[in-house]
């Protein structure tokens, strides 16, 4: 399904966060520069999607993002990780990569470092591959 016709949940310089009807959401980022807390403010409203829905699975398409900055990667590894914001116990992600090399370098620390349990990462190409990740439950 055409992005350009799925529900947008929330939108701000980060990017738009979608609710797809094959039970995930979809956080698709913009490039360039964002205000301070607009990764927060995305993640926040991921977290409150992913529970008002009762899902556990989001595709992260950063492939357009520009690199976190040391502010956001905290933010991340302190709230979103840390599991400060509301967002279900475990959480499955798949992610499109940025193509950017330093947005890149940044994602994969930032992957590095979970915890165990908390939220499985898994790294994709391609949109259809990372789709067909979460609709199967996550194996492969």
């Amino acid at each position: 399904m055409p992005d350009s016709v799925l529900p947008v949940v929330f939108s701000n310089a980060a990017g738009e966060l979608f609710e797809h009807p094959a039970g995930y959401g979809l956080i698709r980022y913009r490039a360039g520069k964002r205000p301070d807390g607009a990764i927060a403010a995305m993640l926040t409203q991921a977290g409150a999607l992913l529970l008002r829905r009762g899902w556990t699975n989001l595709l992260s398409d950063t492939r357009l993002m520009a690199p976190l900055t040391d502010e956001e990667k905290a933010w991340v590894v302190a709230y979103w990780q840390g599991r400060q914001v509301a967002r279900p116990a475990h959480v499955r992600v798949a992610t499109l990569l940025p193509l950017d090399v330093f947005a890149r370098r940044a994602v994969g620390q930032i992957q590095v470092g979970v915890l165990p349990g908390n939220i499985q990462y898994k790294n994709f190409g391609e949109a259809a591959e990372a789709h067909a990740f979460l609709v199967s439950g996550g194996v492969g």
